[in-house]
């Protein structure tokens, strides 16, 4: 199955503006730029992967491989909470404190488990609603309920007495999934109706700096109000939504060259990674923003490039089936799966879906 590039492109991107934002958290003193190109721009970093994720999980459903694709990401789940345990266990370790690390996901890794949830509530719908596009209406409607319920959730909290833990708002039903299900939904669409379902490259492109803007004063309003604080209010959801779609639309719109290596291997390494570099970073006296940065980036992504340096060196010398089971996924496929390009103007390169 061709691979659309563009797509790896932004998730590398992606996961770069999300080791930005750790990095300004974990400093703390963002300034009011720092704040302005958070609340505006780094806070859609994760929901646009949500985005991404629900688009490309649409071809690893249509091909009836979703069991196995929540196994994978259940496998991956517990690898990675292994990984990070000595960060993560909670002191005093009761019963209910583990359990809740687990739920809902310790650090940046609540990104999967709600992932999973997400997941689950969209194989849900798409197995009780037979109609198809009944399903397409109860997805979208469940979707718009979620991003309301998160933000009204989260309004509490911010602007009431109410201390609310952030588990409440940010989590699979009201955060993943919503933005999964858009990107399913436009998979779906592209599926059905091929890419002239897509508005023109001019169009996205007005749409998206549009949209920008506004996320800009909706920042600069807040600022006013706030300052510069890192516990930020809630985002206008509708306007966040459609955001990170928008940017989905216009990266489908472009069309890049196939990458020299797998990108959206790295773009994973940095994602998980990063977190645990900046950390011995900070032990051994890096602690600035832009020193945490690029560490965090540049040493998973060395890493990266390194596997996929021994993979290609061993890919010759193994036996077909080990070679397809370890290295395939590696050397040529996105962890998170591949996207089908619609119409004759699809950029060239072949792959798999996985």
């Amino acid at each position: 199955m061709a691979r659309i590039y563009s797509v790896d492109y932004l998730k590398l991107l992606v996961a770069c503006v999300v080791v930005l934002a750790h990095s300004g958290l974990i400093v703390g003193d963002v300034g009011a730029l720092g704040y302005v190109l958070g609340f505006s721009y780094a806070r859609a970093a994760v929901p646009t992967f949500a985005v991404v994720s629900g688009f490309l999980f649409f071809q690893t459903w249509r091909h009836g491989r979703a069991r196995l694709w929540l196994a994978k990401l259940l496998v991956a789940y517990v690898a990675w909470v292994a990984f990070y345990l000595p960060i993560w266990w909670p002191d005093p370790a009761t019963p209910w404190a583990v359990a809740h690390e687990l739920i809902f996901g310790p650090m940046h890794l609540w990104y999967i488990a709600a992932l999973f949830v997400a997941v689950l509530i969209l194989l849900t719908v798409l197995t009780v609603v037979q109609a198809p596009e009944r399903a397409r209406r109860v997805l979208f409607w469940l979707a718009i309920g979620g991003l309301v319920i998160g933000t009204l959730l989260q309004s509490i909290h911010f602007f009431t007495p109410v201390d609310l833990p952030m588990n409440a708002y940010r989590n699979g039903v009201f955060v993943e999934f919503p933005y999964a299900a858009f990107g399913f939904l436009l998979a779906e669409r592209l599926e059905r109706r091929g890419e002239g379902a897509l508005p023109d490259h001019r169009h996205v492109c007005i749409l998206l700096a549009a949209l920008a803007l506004l996320r800009l004063a909706e920042s600069l309003v807040y600022l006013g109000m706030y300052g510069p604080a890192l516990d930020f209010p809630p985002e206008f959801p509708f306007l966040a939504a459609a955001f990170s779609v928008v940017i989905l639309l216009f990266t489908l719109r472009l069309r890049l060259p196939e990458p020299p290596v797998n990108i959206a291997f790295l773009s994973v390494l940095i994602y998980f990674l990063h977190l645990f570099v900046m950390i011995v970073g900070m032990r051994f006296g890096i602690d600035g923003f832009f020193g945490m940065a690029a560490l965090g980036i540049a040493v998973p992504a060395g890493i990266g490039l390194a596997i996929l340096r021994v993979a290609h060196l061993l890919e010759g010398r193994m036996p077909p089936l080990l070679r397809k089971a370890l290295l395939r996924g590696i050397l040529r496929l996105s962890p998170a799966g591949t996207a089908r390009p619609q119409g004759p103007s699809a950029p060239a390169g072949r792959g798999e879906g996985g």
